[in-house]
């Protein structure tokens, strides 16, 4: 909710005025004002004064401190203290996004954020002091304990884009509380730190000094581990030595001293990491722990040693302080992605070895002193190397900061880098370091650019050294004070430069219009818009340039000030001393290299050091101050009355509650689920949400589902394309394939999915067998879209660690599947028989009816789409398994209510409705155009939206694959009518009749293919409501040739040359594409099945890439993409596991490489 990004994207030459006044205005048609804006609020860009008057927030907090001390002097050199407090926080806040806020942020009806969070914090010590001196030595010791204990409770709803019932309403109750809302809760959530801590300074004739220390602490957060009764110790030593007490030195110096120290610093861990929970959130939807309990945690540790001098001249005018310092951070707490296969998709590791060196130099001097008048000066200064020394050996880089897949940077630790280390992208280069340029297609004289995923390090954000200077300058009751800040060095992002640059908003584009062109490193640049909005600007543009040097020299502070003289204080009787000053802080800048404000970065700490986006002006502030102080009363004698006082929060201590305490209290446990079969049903209701992806494992949704499906096979199968010109225009779409996006599925199915199948058959093998049976049938479906994808996977060895999680041959992996069937059809088959009626799975059921018997059918039909799919690969077994099917006295699916589609009547959202809606990045894909306007199909209109732009008003326009365009003209083409309530199909009736009517055709069944044919293309009809369906069935219309909107070179002849009508006189491959193009058709829009089949088959016939950018000319370009890579982080993470998989594969790893059952031929 930035006003800045709208106020900094407003169009340069326009009237800003009229929509500070008419920030909203009168929808007749909802009966409310609506924001107002020059253009659509869709994505985060808002109206600046919208966001100031309809996005409102109230906040209180009420903060109460209470402390109590109390100190008892035993004897001259032994006394005790004693100290207790209570710190109390209550905060409340309250927001509300009015209708019409972007719907990225809110629901139509608007959103309602409600937040309480209370926070208690006891603290107590005693401490036994000790001041002796004997002769020449002198001891200064102390022997304390102390406890902390803290505890949060808090909870705050949020609608977020479930939006509200009514629109502005806003109360608790009038939230739509489903699985897009938020409620997030902490139930006494505490915390508690023990500590038995002693010091000592053994002096020698005041000029040698021992100093030595150590402390050990039990912290309720290593419940669970061995450190849970033993805490963890951490001492340290030094020494000093002042010289001038130990010899005669000079007059002119007046302190001489070394010092050195050797120290170690414990942490703890954060809570319930040894003892992790499950959640369930709004709606009842169950956030699944996805990491194991950290049994075996060690305490980070840091080691330190410093040394130094310090050193005072001319009677104390002239000072030197020197400290040079090295610490070592080491059993670092990192949270790991486990290797494929893990039954856990995170362990938590102890490792790493994080360097600083430095050092740290203040100079102080009083050049003049007189009577009246004084200047005091003192330089400081301080630079320091940062160096990754180890990482975790399964941890080649840590990203640290947030990640996101349209974003130019990343925060990563790398073993010899520095945190502060900022990869983006970058120009490619050739040897010569010069820039390569683009020679094709939009790309042509367009500057290249490579590290997609942000894999390039670009630069680091820490300076090389920072100094300050500042000088005070007294004349009697007046003073007056100036710093200067010198940065020197260290790199920063600007995101908001690359995005005014990418709308054409800053200065710099407008100075490249103005010549029309841009110099780049010497090179001219012509197309200036497409240089700026496709090429480098932004969010997801070109890192590199973007980075700026953060050298600056600021006037950081001034002051001017004035004592009242002490007569004046005589007289009020109360006032001690008064002074009144006028001060000015960040005033301007004595030099600055990059274009904004270094210190407006996102963070100052580890994560986002040196990013900038959009952040708000540096505050150039001016103050007036009155500083009084009065005069001291009596002081109250508190002597020996509350020593009990800190020992109550002492001796309250001890760890045999830490269990207890580190317990989340908001989290549920298998054994809280165990009525109404919720601790099963749960998991199985995870798996369904994990088919067409949209369950949020604590990240968001929507997003997963386009990573693991939209953006490769949804594409891949024809069906859509993104109208948005991602990466420049060049990725998954011409074959230059993004592995942070291909890497998904195998991901996202082994950290969330898997591990709940596996749970699940251990937990209803034996206990509930029904349960255990749509597991089995649950899992072939999952992992069926994943064998597609890549090939071999990890399958029989998941979870089998001593088997080192090794894959399966796609072969092995489809008998393995045959086998679940068989298990999950015998084992429903008997509980229908010993259990008549029952319905346990029906709360759960989010696929079907909740009938066993129609999960038995969605089996068989499961069965079949399996034997079909390696018909050629292994034509007995295919033919075995698919009468097996087909015999089954449960049957399969053949009417349209039958159809498998995961329902969003249980709260489940469609993310493909997300991304079409709200993202706008889901259109009409080519070959569907080419296919549905040429056979007049009337499911055109169900699928798609006509365009709106008024050139194509009524007309249905797609994207054709692989054209590298670098616009948004296509932002006004058909898109899909698919919405976020639409049911995600998995299986259509209409599927399982064109498998009919194949296997017909291959002579393994004696059914008419042309009654099965035609009964699939009546039951995608029927689908819909479409009743008529003679006339389609008798039509000889031909796919139509593609006709690109805006670019005659992307122009294409139909490959596809089959009518809807059936042909008995055809020859078995023209019906086999005619079966298959229908197939495709009905199976609209899922395009996992969808590509698979298109691969096996090589119908309907797509339309090649117009650009082929694969590696090294690895697909070919009428064969097209036949598989995506095993992910790019397995050949580091677990080479043994790599290497296994592209043995089992059968060649190499690209996207070139047939599957095993893809043999490019159908007979």
């Amino acid at each position: 909710m930035n006003p800045l990004v709208g106020l900094y994207r407003f169009p340069r030459g326009e009237d800003i005025a009229y929509y500070k006044e008419n920030f909203e205005v009168y929808d007749e048609g909802r009966n409310l004002n609506i924001q107002n804006w020059h253009t659509s609020y869709e994505d985060f860009e808002q109206n600046p004064y919208w966001i100031t008057n309809r996005i409102l927030s109230k906040e209180n907090r009420m903060h109460v401190i209470v402390s109590l001390s109390a100190n008892l002097k035993i004897n001259d050199w032994l006394s005790l203290q004693a100290r207790g407090n209570v710190d109390y926080i209550n905060d409340k806040v309250r927001q509300q996004f009015y209708a019409s806020t972007a719907p990225a942020l809110a629901g139509a009806n608007g959103r309602y954020i409600e937040m309480d969070y209370q926070e208690t914090q006891y603290y107590g010590d005693a401490i036994l002091m000790m001041k002796k001196q004997w002769d020449a030595f002198s001891l200064n010791a102390a022997l304390g304990v102390s406890i902390n204990d803290k505890t949060v409770n808090s909870t705050r709803y949020d609608s977020k884009t479930a939006s509200l019932k009514y629109a502005n309403v806003f109360n608790l109750a009038n939230i739509i509380m489903n699985g897009s809302a938020g409620l997030d809760q902490k139930i006494d959530a505490r915390r508690q730190l023990q500590s038995l801590f002693a010091t000592a300074q053994l002096g020698y004739n005041e000029f040698v000094y021992l100093d030595l220390s150590a402390r050990n602490d039990w912290s309720s957060t290593l419940a669970y581990t061995s450190h849970e009764k033993s805490g963890f110790f951490y001492p340290s030593v030094g020494f000093s030595l002042i010289f001038n007490k130990l010899m005669t030195l000079p007059q002119w110096v007046s302190l001489a001293k070394i010092r050195g120290a050797y120290s170690m610093v414990g942490n703890d861990i954060p809570m319930f990491i040894t003892n992790p929970s499950s959640h369930i959130t709004a709606g009842g939807e169950f956030l699944a722990s996805d990491a194991a309990p950290f049994k075996d945690m060690e305490p980070e540790m840091t080691h330190s040693f410093e040394a130094g001098i310090e050193a005072r001249f001319l009677k104390n005018r002239i000072g030197l302080n020197a400290t040079f310092y090295k610490t070592n951070t080491r059993n670092q707490f990192f949270k790991l992605p486990t290797l494929s296969g893990d039954k856990y998709a995170y362990r938590y590791v102890n490792a790493g070895d994080i360097q600083n060196v430095g050092w740290e130099i203040s100079l102080d001097a009083v050049p003049l002193l007189t009577n009246h008048f004084k200047w005091k000066t003192e330089v400081n200064f301080s630079t320091n190397r940062n160096k990754i020394i180890s990482l975790h050996e399964a941890l080649k880089e840590f990203l640290y900061g947030p990640t996101s897949f349209s974003s130019s940077y990343a925060m990563k630790l790398v073993k010899g880098g520095s945190i502060g280390d900022i990869y983006g992208k970058a120009f490619v280069r050739d040897d010569a370091g010069n820039i390569v340029y683009g020679t094709e297609g939009d790309n042509t004289g367009m500057p290249l650019v490579e590290g997609d995923g942000n894999t390039v390090k670009v630069g680091n954000a820490n300076p090389k050294l920072m100094l300050g200077w500042n000088h005070m300058l007294s004349y009697k009751n007046f003073s007056f004070y100036f710093l200067v800040d010198c940065r020197f060095g260290g790199d920063i992002l600007s995101q908001t430069q690359a995005d005014m640059d990418m709308y054409g908003v800053s200065e710099v584009t407008a100075r490249a219009r103005d010549k029309g062109y841009v110099m780049l490193e010497g090179n001219r640049i012509d197309n200036v818009k497409g240089f700026y909005k496709n090429v480098v600007g932004g969010r997801a543009g070109v890192t590199e340039y973007y980075m700026y040097d953060a050298t600056n020299i600021r006037l950081r502070e001034l002051s001017v000030g004035y004592q009242l003289p002490a007569a004046w204080m005589e007289k009020t009787k109360v006032l001690k001393r008064a002074q009144l000053s006028f001060s000015g802080r960040n005033l301007f800048f004595f030099y600055k290299k990059a274009p904004f404000d270094p210190d407006l970065v996102l963070s100052t700490g580890n994560d986002n050091q040196g990013i900038e986006v959009y952040g708000m002006p540096t505050t150039r502030s001016w103050g007036f101050s009155l500083k009084c102080e009065f005069k001291r009363g009596g002081r109250l004698d508190m002597k020996r009355i509350i020593v009990l006082i800190g020992m109550v929060f002492v001796f309250l201590a001890c760890t045999g509650d830490f269990k207890e305490i580190n317990t989340d209290k908001s989290g549920v446990t298998d054994e809280n689920l165990q009525a109404d079969y919720n601790e099963h049903g749960i998991r199985l209701g995870i798996i369904q949400q994990g088919i067409y992806f949209n369950y949020d494992y604590g990240k968001g949704k929507n997003w997963p589902f386009q990573l693991t499906q939209n953006l490769n096979a949804d594409m891949f199968s024809g069906y859509m394309h993104d109208a948005k010109p991602l990466n420049g225009g060049s990725h998954n779409s011409d074959y230059n394939l993004q592995d942070g996006w291909n890497s998904a599925m195998w991901g996202h199915t082994y950290e969330y999915v898997f591990p709940q199948i596996y749970q699940s058959e251990n937990a209803t093998r034996d206990r509930m067998p029904a349960f255990f049976g749509i597991t089995k049938i649950l899992k072939v479906e999952v992992m069926h879209r994943v064998t597609d994808y890549y090939g071999p996977i990890v399958y029989s060895h998941f979870a089998d660690l001593e088997a080192r999680y090794m894959p399966d041959t796609q072969k092995e992996v489809y008998n393995a599947f045959f086998c679940e069937l068989d298990t999950a059809v015998a084992v429903l088959s008997d509980y229908i028989v010993e259990h008549p009626g029952a319905s346990e799975f029906a709360r759960f059921d989010m696929l079907l009816d909740g009938d066993y018997d129609s999960w038995i059918k969605f089996a068989n039909s499961l069965r079949m789409r399996l034997a079909m799919r390696i018909a050629v690969a292994s034509p007995e077994k295919a033919k075995t398994e698919f009468r097996k099917a087909m015999d089954n006295e449960y049957g399969v699916i053949r009417e349209a209510d039958e159809s498998v589609a995961v329902s969003t009547a249980s709260g489940y959202t469609n993310p493909l409705g997300e991304i079409n809606l709200v993202w706008n990045e889901a259109y009409m894909g080519a070959p569907m155009e080419s296919i549905l306007n040429g056979y007049e199909d009337p499911r055109r209109e169900i699928y798609f939206a006509t365009c709106q732009d008024e050139q194509f008003a009524g007309e249905y326009r797609g994207i054709r694959q692989g054209t590298c365009f670098a616009h948004n003209y296509y932002n006004t083409l058909s898109k899909l009518k698919v919405t976020q309530q639409t049911d995600a199909v998995l299986m259509p009736a209409a599927e399982v009749w064109f498998l009919r009517a194949e296997a017909a055709l291959r002579g393994w069944t004696d059914e008419s293919v042309k009654t099965c044919y035609e009964e699939g293309v009546m039951a995608s009809f029927r689908q819909y409501g479409i009743l008529q369906s003679d006339a389609y069935l008798e039509s000889d219309l031909l796919p139509a040739d593609f006709v690109d909107t805006y670019d005659m070179e992307n122009d294409i002849t139909a490959r596809c040359q089959v009518s809807p009508r059936w042909l008995e006189s055809a020859d078995r491959d023209t019906k086999l594409e005619k079966i298959i193009t229908q197939k495709w058709i009905a199976m609209f829009p899922e395009g996992c099945e969808a590509w698979a089949e298109q691969r096996r088959t090589g119908y309907p016939r797509l339309f090649p890439v117009r650009f082929n950018h694969s590696k090294d000319g690895c697909i070919d370009t009428e064969t097209m993409i036949r598989r995506l890579n095993f992910p790019g982080g397995l050949k580091t993470e677990n080479a043994e596991q790599y290497a296994a998989l592209v043995e089992a594969l059968g060649g190499d790893d690209n996207a070139g490489t047939r599957l095993w059952w893809d043999t490019g031929i159908n007979w």
